[in-house]
């Protein structure tokens, strides 16, 4: 009897460490993993000079990657013009961006800063000699085009425009012109925001146009292949009544966002206008983007937050590209 109760004893404390082990050995593991992704893979951009001359363009600037682009480019003394739908959002950032020059002890900053103090708020629109704001709601055509309407009557160049709005649907919906909402957005609305802006860019030595893609276009071809035994002969895959299945969009998305920038470059390299077009690839970021899905996504993007870029991460590639010298960015 003593013996078995030793061996119970023995195999019980066995077992607890080997969960001790698992659950701290894992946790370990866990940490070192998001320690070593954010201090040796997730790098900075490194081109830190400022950009007086340049005027820059950031859809989707109220949130995630857009707002710390927006901030970086006002960090760089840019006259930057942001879109976005949230108006409040748009009032803080404006806010933080006087602010942060206001720490910035420099003359060039310091007469930023004057020009931004005499910024007014119209509305739903901040105009300053230096910092705009447009409300866009980027799910109707009308809006678009309303904005680049304003912005070809007050601007007569362009230097970069970062195409960063996009969105993921987990439902059906459409937007104001019919469009399944995701490509409507994502594609559709940055597509035409581009052509309407073009002359701008293509009259603006050494321009640039990037389009935040995702690498998740390589996972559209193979939802295509599947979609379409689902879907009727003759229906529009991106605006079916067949089941609604939001990621297969999200990738048929991104996929069209770097067709554009393909056709962008060839487009730029046919007329011999000094411009160049990228798509890029942000990385997995834990911003409003990813927190606004399902439950079952908002429960794995719960588990996986740590190891994802933060929004400031996140930017740093289209950031790097905005900056770069014009001779190093591959179109």
């Amino acid at each position: 009897m003593i013996f078995l109760c030793s061996f119970f004893m023995l195999m019980l404390m066995l077992l607890i460490g080997l969960i001790a082990f698992l659950v701290f050995g894992t946790s370990a593991l866990y940490i070192g993993a998001v320690v070593i992704l954010h201090y040796f893979f997730y790098k900075k951009n490194t081109h830190k000079q400022t950009i007086p001359d340049k005027v820059v363009v950031v859809t989707g600037g109220t949130a995630g990657i857009g707002k710390q682009t927006v901030y970086e480019m006002t960090r760089s003394l840019a006259t930057v013009v942001f879109t976005g739908r949230n108006v409040d959002a748009a009032r803080e950032i404006v806010e933080g961006i006087k602010n942060q020059i206001s720490k910035m002890n420099d003359a060039e900053s310091a007469e930023y800063l004057v020009q931004l103090d005499q910024g007014e708020w119209n509305g739903d629109s901040f105009n300053s000699k230096v910092l705009y704001f447009r409300r866009v709601d980027m799910s109707s055509l009308r809006e678009c085009f309303d904005f680049t309407g304003w912005f070809k009557d007050k601007f007569t160049q362009l230097d970069i425009l970062v195409n960063n709005a996009g969105l993921a649907v987990s439902k059906k919906m459409t937007t104001a012109q019919g469009y399944e909402m995701t490509m409507g957005v994502n594609h559709v609305a940055t597509v035409a925001i581009t052509q309407e802006l073009l002359p701008l860019i293509e009259a603006t030595p050494q321009s640039r146009v990037l389009l935040v893609s995702s690498i998740v276009h390589r996972g559209a071809i193979p939802f295509i292949s599947y979609f379409r035994t689902m879907i009727p002969e003759g229906e529009d895959i991106t605006n079916t009544n067949a089941k609604f299945s939001g990621f297969p969009q999200y990738c048929l998305s991104k996929l069209a966002n770097g067709c554009y920038a393909i056709y962008l470059s060839k487009y730029f390299e046919k007329k011999g206008v000094e411009a160049k077009a990228a798509y890029l690839h942000p990385g997995v970021i834990y911003s409003s983007f990813t927190r606004d899905q399902n439950f079952i996504m908002k429960i794995l993007t719960f588990l996986i937050a740590p190891l994802m870029r933060t929004e400031t991460e996140g930017a740093q590639t289209q950031i790097f590209l905005s900056k770069c010298p014009y001779d190093e960015l591959i179109s």
